[in-house]
């Protein structure tokens, strides 16, 4: 379960993104007693609105669906230990695959950038685990109507989680 916020911005000023709580699943292998590798993938339903053209309260423009997909490199300086937090850098995709609203008759370019995560294991069992993270994406994109640039979006998610993982 994770509950994520945006810290938007735009060119020109006047989108909104926001969303709710996404569904997510990662795969983390150790790679020796100090490192691990992790790919995760979420599903996140992000809202749009704008104030654009002295629209107020804020229009709201639709939906947007996004899959944001990513690799980190994980620093576990605890190995061994009940509580092992950790610290990681990586790449993040993120690609948009469903609109709705006015956003239905426009195109969002996939997004590239940075991907931060912190968090702690704390072992439940020898082959369990609870989970506790935060991970921050860099994430851009251009909004296009008919190929020409509507709006950059910067909309940079940070998401807090909590769950279960299991040792095979």
């Amino acid at each position: 379960l994770q509950l994520t916020g945006t810290s938007d911005s735009s060119d020109p000023a006047g989108y909104f993104v926001y969303s709710g709580v996404p569904i997510e699943a990662s795969l983390r292998r150790d790679v020796g007693r100090l490192w691990s590798v992790e790919a995760s993938a979420s599903l996140e339903s992000r809202e749009v609105d704008t104030t654009r053209a002295g629209v107020s309260p804020r229009l709201n423009l639709g939906s947007i669906q996004t899959l944001p997909v990513n690799v980190v490199a994980l620093v576990r300086p605890w190995a061994g230990a009940r509580v092992r937090p950790y610290a990681g850098v990586g790449v993040n995709l993120t690609v948009f695959w469903e609109k709705s609203g006015a956003l239905d008759s426009m195109d969002l370019t996939p997004g590239v950038g940075l991907a931060l995560q912190a968090g702690t294991d704390i072992a439940l069992s020898p082959l369990a685990v609870l989970n506790i993270d935060v991970k921050w994406n860099q994430l851009g994109t251009e909004l296009k109507s008919d190929g020409a640039r509507v709006a950059r979006l910067s909309i940079n998610p940070l998401s807090l989680g909590v769950g279960f993982g299991f040792r095979f």
